[in-house]
């Protein structure tokens, strides 16, 4: 099952804050689309009742996330 949410909240690094992600589970796959299409691949590593924190896999300069993103989660993709 894909679930997509749209939105960034905070990022530090390879880290990413996305705030009211609901049914997030921890260790998920999450697939990031980028505003200028490109694409990258992460898991959640934590999740709150009020956002998770999802490890972003491939590098890129901060510039490339301070943008609108696309957050697909692949629930049960373990």
């Amino acid at each position: 099952m894909k679930t997509e949410y749209l939105g960034l909240d905070d990022i530090s690094g390879s880290l990413a804050v996305i705030n009211g992600i609901d049914g997030a589970s921890y260790d998920e796959i999450v697939d990031i689309t980028l505003e200028n299409g490109e694409r990258r691949t992460g898991r959640i590593i934590e999740v709150t009742k009020d956002f998770s924190v999802v490890l972003i896999f491939e590098s890129a300069k901060y510039h490339d996330y301070n943008m609108l993103m696309i957050i697909s989660i692949i629930t049960g993709a373990i």
